[in-house]
């Protein structure tokens, strides 16, 4: 049993996890017990903890590239862009790991503001790299 229930006495609530929840639906099991004595002992209102994933939609493939021609030694980061693509598509999940690697490499694309860095690079390639830019954004 993996408890996962919180009673928070200042907003007289008691949060539980969607898992601990799943298992509370079932009557009879432990989970069932816990969160009904819980709740006759205090009275209190059961919240189901949510989690808020950060969503990048529009986040492609195209987009990745694009974004990482922007960046200063792109020429070495897209060929490493390449290989993460050939490794994840062999382990059966080509968007997520790929998606996973660009998050982890490009921490500022998160940011919702334009870098230095990012201008500089742009500044400094040539025009078919801006190109390329040009046409993802449209």
């Amino acid at each position: 049993m993996n408890t996962t229930m919180y009673v928070n006495h200042a907003d007289k609530t008691i949060t539980i996890t969607k898992a601990f929840n799943k298992r509370a639906s079932i009557y009879g099991t432990d989970e069932f017990k816990m969160l009904h004595r819980a709740i006759q002992d205090t009275g209190y209102s059961v919240i189901v903890k949510t989690i808020q994933k950060k969503s990048y939609n529009g986040l492609s493939f195209k987009r990745m590239e694009a974004y990482i021609m922007t960046q200063p030694n792109s020429e070495a980061n897209l060929k490493e862009f390449k290989a993460v693509q050939s490794v994840a598509t062999a382990k059966g999940a080509k968007y997520p790991l790929t998606k996973k690697w660009f998050l982890q490499t490009f921490p500022e694309y998160k940011v919702n503001e334009v870098s230095a860095n990012e201008t500089e690079a742009i500044l400094n390639t040539s025009t078919h790299n801006a190109n390329i830019v040009k046409d993802v954004a449209a």
